[in-house]
């Protein structure tokens, strides 16, 4: 799956403990310090990216 600059993603993320549900715009990707391709969010009509860090994983 290709995902582009302003594309509208939905995920799951951890706030203060409790599993939620988030619908945010995607900005770019980042490698974190463990390699893994970050992709870096943020809300509608806000150009702050989130604290959020979601990380793709395919299951095998």
């Amino acid at each position: 799956m290709k995902i582009q600059k302003n594309d509208i993603i939905t995920f799951s993320a951890n706030r203060f403990g409790e599993k939620i549900i988030i619908t945010h715009r995607f900005s770019h990707t980042e490698r974190n310090k463990e390699g893994e391709t970050v992709y870096k969010t943020h809300p509608e009509r806000s150009n702050t990216l989130d604290v959020y860090e979601m990380v793709w994983y395919k299951k095998s």
